[in-house]
């Protein structure tokens, strides 16, 4: 504002700009995971985070590459609290989310008719000559109803024993029969239903009902749904316990009232079953004899195996897909493979799925937990979801039915989403189903796996960008081949502010310390060098204890020295060398594959050599003892220290001349570019990281040429601090006349 009238006024001039250093050594990493996000990257704070967002370690005796990760996670998180991971998957066998449902009800049918004739009451024959019993899906042990309006005699549930196109034969007789002209449906899992119901008194945990044939239509760990519109004390979903006889039922629970009479039941039951069960093909299920797809068997539904003499593969499996072009003979389960591998004869049955609980994210850390509806002690007719992992209760959601449970499961669980099956009833209470099917996708996982894809942001490629994610170091932990190690050190050099930390490969791949030496020259596995300063090599392999399986596993060195990186800045400042005594001890190390002598050492890091070694030294324990990079030049940025000191001061100086852009390029700006620049220099070497420094930003070094072309060039003299590396100590005997001033001299 210009002022024209005399007159006080104040304006701000802020002259507080000032560089921004590092608060804490980031990392970041790409690998495999039993759980969490996939090809994108999710920031870790410490190990109880770890935990939740990507589970326990993968079983290093089943895998050990793909448990690297973890524990590389794990052990950089014993200093820092910045770690971000991607998580990669093998795009040729993708990882798969953990599933199961849990049982209901279905009101589906067969065939509903108004032409059935009965026969007389012995032959227990149901006629109707428009049907197609058959072809239409129904085989024995099916369930028809007679129900009949007009002629009511004959009513009632019958279990069909065989069958034609147009005659279905019962499990009993008629009570009139000769009847014509009859209503009747045949159900997929329906197995009763009446109005007479009676309840016994709550603890008794009975129903009884006097019209019904229980004995031979209802079994065992069917269920029973009370929804009484009139009566509705005792209303829900009960599982049967026991059938007491033809018209007796035995809960799993008490009635919340109980002494009700005139109750409108129904019974349900399985969808299918069989007993000519094949396992013979990992993924899929064959029941030649059935009919899966006629009979309306779903996605979601329940396959449940329960054999009495093959018992390897029994349980509950979550039905993915009927497979194409074998539709009512085959099914897709959720499980790659089966425990026991290809069996066949095995007794089933398919139960209805009513609500279908996956896993948040894909992978094996949800197999194995325990999906069980409990009774709601507010509304019978509601459940309350629990998840267990053997004894141990993970999540309990109270208050759902079908009308609440997705949104109210997306609200509260940590765990699981929900999927509502169509079709279907409330859930069964009291029955455990098993979650199965989840995959790391760790099998056939391959190079560009980690490398990942540029434009999708996955793997390491997701790290790319600098101005999106700030991280001080790279690794992708156990993984050696040329491609990924190359990957790693181009991330580092494109992006200018970070080193990578490779890996070399483990036992029994390299054994020796000339095999390490030749490795990292090209010669062993690589066919080229590794050669650039913004990379490190350590060997060898570490051990470390896994709680979570009880075992000693050997990890990768990257993910170690991270966290002794991270330590090292802790305790001082990056431009000090993290390595040694006072900085380099690897804190959650146990012992290590071998633990390289002096002579070992001098070979790994003397002239020419860059593979900086890893000892376990008796008395002190296990530390880094080199800090060399992988540069092959020896200038000052052959040492980690003095690269990290760079990087540093790099990162701080550029994101501060971030302001200035766009400003008048004259005296002014180069004027305060120094302003900015020289006390972040003067931090570094009042704090022992340089010795001496010196900023050029003139009409020298921005010439009139430069100013034409939008350009402001400066200059930064630098001379690095180097590390102590070699302390020699002279030791000097001399005679008792000796004159120490002199000889000092």
């Amino acid at each position: 504002m210009a002022f024209v009238s005399a007159g006080a006024f104040s304006r701000e001039i802020d002259l507080s700009l000032f560089v921004e250093t590092n608060s804490n050594t980031s990392t970041g990493m790409a690998h495999l995971f039993a759980k969490g996000t996939i090809g994108e990257a999710v920031i870790v704070a410490n190990v109880s985070k770890l935990l939740e967002l990507f589970g326990e370690p993968i079983d290093a005796s089943v895998d050990a590459a793909a448990a690297q990760g973890w524990f590389a996670a794990r052990e950089y998180l014993r200093h820092g609290n910045k770690l971000w991971i991607t998580r990669v998957e093998s795009a040729a066998s993708p990882a798969e989310f953990a599933a199961q449902s849990i049982q209901g009800s279905t009101e589906e049918t067969l065939i509903v008719a108004s032409d059935g004739a009965t026969s007389v009451p012995s032959t227990r024959e149901l006629t109707s000559a428009g049907s197609t019993f058959i072809a239409d899906g129904v085989v024995a042990g099916d369930i028809v109803e007679i129900l009949d309006v007009s002629s009511a005699d004959d009513d009632g549930f019958y279990t069909i024993i065989s069958l034609t196109e147009t005659v279905l034969t019962v499990d009993r007789d008629f009570a009139t029969g000769s009847l014509t002209t009859l209503d009747f449906t045949v159900w997929t899992a329906k197995r009763a239903g009446v109005a007479d119901g009676a309840t016994s008194t709550s603890s008794g945990r009975q129903l009884t009902s006097v019209t019904s044939n229980f004995d031979t239509q209802v079994r065992v760990d069917d269920i029973v749904e009370i929804e009484d519109a009139s009566t509705a004390g005792d209303n829900g979903v009960y599982r049967v316990t026991r059938v007491v006889s033809a018209t007796v039922l035995e809960f799993d629970r008490d009635f919340p009232l109980g002494d009700l009479t005139g109750l409108t039941f129904n019974v349900y039951g399985h969808n299918s079953i069989a007993s000519d069960g094949s396992t013979a093909v990992p993924g899929e299920f064959l029941s030649a004899g059935s009919k899966f797809d006629d009979h309306g068997v779903k996605v979601g539904d329940i396959l449940w195996i329960k054999d009495l003499v093959d018992t390897g593969n029994n349980g509950f499996f979550h039905i993915d897909a009927l497979k194409s072009g074998s539709t009512d003979t085959i099914l897709e389960v959720n499980n790659a493979t089966w425990p026991d591998g290809s069996l066949t004869g095995l007794d089933f049955e398919i139960l209805p799925g009513s609500v279908t609980f996956q896993g948040l994210t894909k992978g094996s850390a949800f197999n194995g937990i325990d999906l069980i509806g409990k009774p709601n002690s507010l509304v019978s007719t509601n459940f309350n979801f629990r998840s267990k992992n053997g004894d141990i209760v993970l999540e309990t959601i109270s208050g759902l039915n079908r009308s609440n449970v997705v949104s109210e499961v997306a609200a509260s669980s940590g765990l699981f989403t929900a999927i509502l099956r169509t079709s279907r009833g409330e859930p069964v209470i009291g029955k455990t189903f098993e979650v199965r099917g989840g995959d790391d996708g760790n099998v056939g996982v391959v190079d560009s796996d980690f490398i990942g894809n540029a434009l999708l942001k996955t793997g390491l490629k997701s790290f790319r960008n600098k101005e999106a994610i700030e991280i001080d170091i790279v690794i992708c932990p156990g993984q050696s081949s040329q491609n990924v190690e190359d990957e790693l050190i181009d991330l580092a050099e494109t992006r200018g502010d970070l080193i990578a930390i490779v890996d070399p490969p483990d036992f029994p791949t390299i054994d020796t310390v000339q095999e390490i030496l030749d490795f990292h020259n090209g010669t062993n596995i690589r066919t080229t060098a590794l050669n650039s300063s913004f990379g490190a090599l350590y060997w060898p392999y570490i051990q470390v204890f896994d709680e979570f399986h009880d075992l000693d596993v050997f990890t990768a060195p990257s993910g170690h020295m991270a966290g002794v990186y991270t330590q090292n800045d802790n305790l001082q400042f990056p431009w000090f060398a993290p390595a040694g005594f006072k900085r380099g001890k690897l804190r959650g190390a146990n012992d290590l594959r071998v633990s390289p002598d002096q002579d070992d050492r001098d070979a790994l890091n003397g002239p020419g050599a860059n593979v900086n070694p890893i000892t376990n030294f008796v008395g002190a324990g296990i530390h880094a003892f080199g800090q060399k990079t992988l540069q092959r030049a020896t200038t000052a940025l052959d040492r980690v220290n003095v690269r990290r000191m760079l990087l540093f001061a790099k990162r701080a100086i550029e994101k501060a001349a971030r302001q200035l852009v766009f400003d008048p390029n004259d005296p002014v700006l180069w004027r305060e570019f120094k302003q900015l620049v020289e006390p972040t220099l003067k931090f570094i070497l009042s704090n022992r990281g340089i010795n001496e420094f010196l900023v050029l930003a003139d009409e020298t070094t921005t010439t009139l040429d430069i100013q034409d072309q939008n350009k402001m060039i400066s200059k930064l003299f630098i001379k690095p601090t180097k590390s102590a590396e070699i302390i020699e100590m002279q030791f000097i005997i001399t005679s008792q006349g000796a004159n120490f001033a002199e000889l000092a001299a």
